[in-house]
């Protein structure tokens, strides 16, 4: 049943059946037509027993595009006349073509699990967790003030259906491609043993779709310690991800939402270990620092060209794959689709100058925020003022979090900080 019902919406519009029936029959008695209706409770009882019926949960994150062809295709049904016709059978095949795609893209993603559980190739799914606002008191002014980003970015294995989370604060670090870059860097020194990698994530251009992230992929192939020497990278048609990683993330909030307080980073990170129990809980990992990577000496070794080497230009918001090789480390395969009969197009991304491959074999990369991300000082003047409706011994976490102006004022004393307002 749709989403906007319930049962005593149900009840109430029995009862308007009830009324307008009795009033067909009898409109010129006063009879009272509620004596004719079973009570609400004899109502559910019957609904809940002899019918096998439910309500549909409320669509959220839906499809902008299938969104828009059904507005435009409703909107033409309720128009007359031929050139209505033409422009309906044209919204319907558009509308066709997208679900399709939709469904292709399932087809593929399966396919690639079916060929990971064979050993040839090992297959993960990544997300980034919605934010999680740090501290999580039940007081109302902290719906009026700015607090603390929690982020935790989710890895599964879809041939073992292992979920890896990777949790750190917005003291430590933020939420941009190196970041993400950071994370899969280390699942997969510890945890890829293969030649190949195949990688689904949703289209997001910031965090997935974008040159940083390619430049990880190739300093990690390019690597003596890490066996991959291919990695490809396979977008979700936007609107219809629907990864593995969205159930694990919906265990968490669930028990985050048991939850009347978490007061402190460490409660979070107790609470995603406890989330899963049984024999493929989560494997989690604290990130520092020390374990978010600037790629900013690779992007001086390329050139981020704007059209292929057919001279066709490259968009970056249509790419639907991505693959690097060790064997070619200057170049970029991508392409709009994934159809493997469609070859991939190719971005050189050697500088002109020289026209040498760049070479990240050995390659030592600096660290993202050697002494942690700064926060705004509003927000920090925020987190603080909740501190009173926090128990003591939590305050030594949110003290130890640095402003922007405190990173100022220590770079003023000869502390070099890199992107300090990333």
């Amino acid at each position: 049943l749709p989403s906007h019902l319930n049962v005593t919406k149900m009840y109430e519009m029995y009862k308007e059946s009830v009324k307008k029936e009795h009033d067909q029959e009898h409109h010129d008695e006063e009879d009272d037509w509620q004596a004719k209706c079973v009570s609400i409770n004899t109502y559910k009882r019957v609904f809940l027993k002899d019918f096998n019926l439910k309500f549909k949960s409320p669509k959220k994150d839906t499809c902008k595009k299938c969104d828009f062809l059904k507005v435009q295709i409703d909107a033409e049904e309720l128009k007359p006349g031929k050139d209505t016709n033409v422009i309906l059978a044209e919204l319907k095949v558009n509308q066709e073509l997208h679900h399709r795609q939709a469904e292709k893209s399932t087809i593929i993603r399966d396919a690639d699990i079916a060929e990971a559980k064979t050993g040839e190739v090992q297959v993960i799914s990544f997300d980034l967790q919605k934010v999680f606002p740090l501290p999580k008191i039940t007081t109302n002014e902290a719906y009026y003030k700015r607090q603390l980003s929690v982020l935790n970015f989710g890895i599964q294995d879809l041939a073992s259906e292992q979920a890896y989370m990777y949790i750190w604060h917005e003291g430590i670090a933020s939420r941009g491609p190196q970041e993400i870059a950071s994370c899969l860097r280390k699942y997969v020194q510890d945890n890829v043993n293969g030649k190949k990698l195949i990688a689904w994530s949703d289209a997001c251009g910031g965090q997935n779709r974008n040159v940083k992230l390619v430049l990880a992929y190739m300093y990690l192939v390019a690597q003596s310690d890490v066996p991959l020497d291919t990695i490809v990278h396979k977008f979700c048609l936007s609107g219809h991800s629907y990864l593995p990683n969205d159930r694990d993330f919906s265990q968490i909030e669930n028990k985050i939402r048991k939850r009347d307080t978490v007061y402190s980073f460490e409660d979070f990170v107790q609470i995603v270990k406890s989330s899963k129990q049984n024999q493929r809980s989560f494997k989690v990992t604290e990130m520092s620092a020390n374990d978010f990577f600037s790629t900013s000496t690779l992007e001086h070794q390329i050139t981020n060209r704007k059209k292929d080497v057919q001279k066709q230009t490259v968009s970056w918001l249509r790419m639907m794959e991505i693959q690097v090789k060790q064997d070619k480390p200057d170049i970029l395969y991508f392409k709009y689709t994934h159809d493997k009969d469609v070859p991939y197009y190719e971005l050189d991304l050697r500088k002109k100058i020289n026209g040498v491959a760049p070479n990240f074999s050995g390659k030592s990369l600096g660290l993202l925020h050697p002494e942690g991300h700064a926060i705004s000082a509003e927000k920090l003047k925020d987190i603080k003022h909740l501190l009173k409706y926090i128990p003591e011994v939590y305050h030594g976490f949110y003290h130890q979090l640095k402003s922007i102006n405190d990173v100022e004022q220590e770079d003023s004393d000869g502390v070099v900080l890199e992107d300090v307002t990333d």
